[in-house]
């Protein structure tokens, strides 16, 4: 009851502040935005937003395991906080700054997911859809295109998978990973029903050229 009560107060906590910030962006308040993002974090955290743009994000995920509980959520707090500072730079014309926070807010959204069931993924697919088109203009970096694979798969668009897949085999030199997940990823389509590939665009005879075209990479590599 007690930890109960103690997370019900961080989520009034955050949904205040998330209100207050927000509210502050359509007032062109951006160094008061600012200050509430920074206050916010210093708040649930116990570190200030300097620090989050210090460590990387697996260091973030480190960061939130050490109390053991409620990783998925606070993993979404840390991404929409940081996704919040990505658009008041982007509000202030300063790309290299916002572009940085986009993408570290994405990777968070996209390990956050990993901590829950699927009935958690859609709840945050259009948040991760609005910082992927953000990125139309620029390259996302292969660290994270292996995260979206992984994201696509969970959210059964299979094309999408297919799509990044061949681009990494195009852009990494050791392709020995993504040639195992290839592998693993056709041989889970290869269970799956005729109707439920061609809905996916990935007819049976196209999932099974493809197997074949890894695993002869893989016997040459």
């Amino acid at each position: 009851m007690i930890r109960e009560d103690y997370i019900m107060r961080m989520v009034k906590q955050f949904t205040r502040a998330v209100t207050k910030i927000l509210r502050l962006k359509e007032s062109h308040k951006y160094h008061a935005a600012l200050k509430t993002v920074n206050e916010t974090f210093q708040k649930l955290f116990g570190l200030n937003s300097e620090v989050f743009d210090s460590l990387s994000t697996e260091s973030i995920i480190e960061l939130l395991k050490l109390e053991h509980s409620e990783i998925m959520q606070k993993c979404f707090w840390v991404a929409k906080l940081i996704k919040e500072e990505a658009e008041i730079y982007e509000s202030q014309k300063d790309s290299r700054i916002s572009e940085s926070k986009y993408l570290k807010s994405l990777e968070l959204y996209l390990e956050g997911i990993t901590y829950g069931d699927n009935s958690n993924v859609y709840d945050y697919f259009t948040k991760i859809k609005e910082i992927i088109d953000k990125f139309e203009q620029s390259e996302i970096p292969n660290r994270t295109k292996y995260k979206l694979l992984r994201y696509y798969e969970k959210i059964e668009n299979y094309s999408k998978v297919e799509d990044l897949l061949f681009e990494l085999l195009e852009l990494e030199e050791d392709k020995r990973d993504i040639i195992e997940y290839g592998i693993s990823f056709y041989n889970n389509l290869l269970t799956k029903s005729d109707k439920e590939l061609i809905d996916e665009n990935l007819p049976r005879d196209k999932v099974i050229k493809s197997k074949l075209r890894l695993d002869e990479m893989k016997s040459i590599s």
